[in-house]
């Protein structure tokens, strides 16, 4: 990437990003490409997809200028108000991709919020991110009951022209900031309310459908038992999230549920500070009694998993070699397709997956270790793209009655290879976050990125499929395109967009936060 010097004194780096220190050097950079008709993006963590976070449609581009904050990585703490304002660098937990090496425990938030003996009310499930990161994309955790964006006082962000905001929860431009996809400009810190620190008791189960603690049934009546529907579970427990395996034969869920810990529970489990001795909560179950070992057993576990996908993925591009060699009634073919579909698929995931109704993992700790549960999960073992669409949380029974439909009637090809996840998420007073005004439930679809072809097409049966319930999308995953009749909808569903659309334009009078990928939204608001 060619070398750009900005006022004979501020380049970009060698990983071609520039990294500026402080405000100065932000408006520096901001003044700069005003000035020259060049784009800004700020790179987080990059846990969205490369068109939302660059300046170019696929990544950085040479002849724009994408940022990393991770000099602007500062903590301050008021106690007398028990707030924290942190600058938008810093990371929530610990980030194992960051190349700058800036991204340690010790100097993450949350490991000094607890530290301090201080909280935040939910965290996603995975802490990678920085804070910045986290809250323009609109990412959330699992709970109808706690948000992190109900803890935020107070935002700074530097406009288009190098100005500085600083908005509180009384001005009405707040709540256009989180949410916002950078569009309005770079987020330079934020103050959050922060709570005691707490404790977080779980549990996970893995059962079949059938012996999950919650239903569904598109016949359209309960079985007998005293099961809630997937809504009254989730409003009814604090934390939650579900993955179902759908396919034929398998029919697995996966229950993940969590408390805040009152002082009463756990007593022999506690240490004389009074806070619990962690049990860590570990993707293999309590299968293996030695805590040393579950790390490398976890690794080892996720790189055999990535090799039985990726030896799928080749499996993939044989079958395509016999569909051109082979008519496509052909009994050989047919018989190939239901082996796998029908024996070959489901004894394998049964070793990762062993239903056991009878017993189930436990697991408790302080809050920054536990609600993060994704965060033992290894990017380079099991690399995935997904996308997520957010429904009303009243219509989650239908939401599940008709993916359940669709996979009855599409076998392997509607329900791919992969899980589904499932969580819930409080409403937001944020006016482009996909909870906006409305307690909702999360679809997560997995695409495995070394399989063949793209992951949009396989999206797409979802993206029509699901477009009749009216879903919102997570801004930083794959989405529909926006001249479509599902994202026409989608945006249509938000009641402040052109509020939202206004701001961006005052904010960014000449277009430097907007790059290719953001374009089809502002579209939307001229058409």
């Amino acid at each position: 990437m060619g070398s750009l010097v900005i006022s004979g004194v501020f380049s970009r780096g060698t990983d071609g990003f520039f990294h500026p220190t402080d405000e100065d050097d932000l408006r520096t950079l901001v003044d700069f490409a005003r000035g020259s008709g060049r784009r800004v993006r700020v790179r987080g963590s990059i846990h969205s997809i490369p068109g939302a976070i660059y300046s170019g449609s696929d990544g950085p581009d040479a002849a724009h200028m994408d940022v990393m904050l991770d000099r602007m990585i500062r903590v301050s703490f008021d106690d007398t108000r028990r707030e924290v304002t942190v600058q938008a660098g810093c990371h929530l937990g610990r980030d194992p991709r960051d190349h700058t090496r800036t991204s340690r425990w010790e100097s993450s938030l949350t490991t000094q919020l607890e530290r301090r003996g201080w909280a935040l009310p939910d965290l996603g499930g995975v802490t990678h991110q920085t804070v910045a990161g986290f809250l323009m994309t609109g990412s959330a955790g699992g709970s109808t009951r706690h948000s992190i964006y109900d803890a935020i006082v107070c935002v700074r962000m530097m406009d288009g022209t190098g100005a500085i905001h600083r908005w509180t929860r009384d001005d009405p431009r707040f709540f256009a900031v989180a949410s916002s996809m950078g569009l309005l400009g770079i987020l330079v810190d934020v103050t959050f309310a922060c709570e005691p620190r707490y404790d977080v008791i779980g549990e996970e189960r893995i059962t079949s459908r059938s012996g999950a603690a919650f239903q569904w049934d598109p016949a359209g009546s309960h079985d007998a038992s005293p099961r809630p529907s997937v809504a009254e579970f989730l409003r009814a427990t604090e934390y939650a999230r579900f993955m179902w395996w759908p396919q034929r034969n398998v029919d697995r869920v996966v229950s993940w549920t969590a408390g805040r810990a009152s002082p009463r529970d756990l007593p022999e489990h506690r240490a004389p500070s009074g806070k619990l001795t962690p049990k860590p909560y570990s993707a293999l179950g309590d299968g293996l009694q030695n805590p040393a070992l579950t790390p490398v057993v976890n690794y080892a576990s996720q790189l055999v998993a990535g090799a039985f996908y990726d030896s799928m993925a080749q499996s993939r591009r044989h079958r395509d070699t016999l569909l051109r060699a082979l008519p496509p009634s052909s009994v050989v073919l047919s018989k190939l397709r239901d082996t796998f579909e029908e024996h070959v698929f489901p004894a394998v995931l049964d070793v990762f997956l062993p239903e056991n109704t009878n017993s189930h993992q436990r697991f408790w700790g302080p809050w920054h270790h536990v609600l993060p549960m994704d965060n033992q999960m290894v990017d380079a073992f099991l690399p995935t793209d997904f996308t997520e669409l957010w429904f009303d949380i009243d219509q989650a029974d239908e939401v599940m009655c008709a993916l359940q439909t669709h996979f009855h009637r599409g076998g392997l090809s509607a329900t791919g290879t992969f899980l589904f996840e499932f969580y819930a998420c409080s409403s937001s007073d944020f006016w482009m976050h996909p909870s906006y005004a409305r307690d909702s439930f999360r679809v997560d679809v997995f695409w495995f990125k070394r399989n063949r072809g793209e992951a949009a097409t396989f999206f797409e049966q979802f993206w029509q499929l699901l477009a009749p319930f009216g879903y919102r999308v997570h801004w930083g995953k794959h989405f529909p395109s926006w001249s479509s009749d599902p994202m026409r909808g989608c945006l249509a569903s938000y009641p402040r967009v052109r509020d939202f659309l206004a701001l961006r334009a005052a904010c960014d009078p000449d277009g430097t936060f907007l790059n290719p990928h953001w374009s089809g939204l502002v579209a939307y608001g001229e058409s």
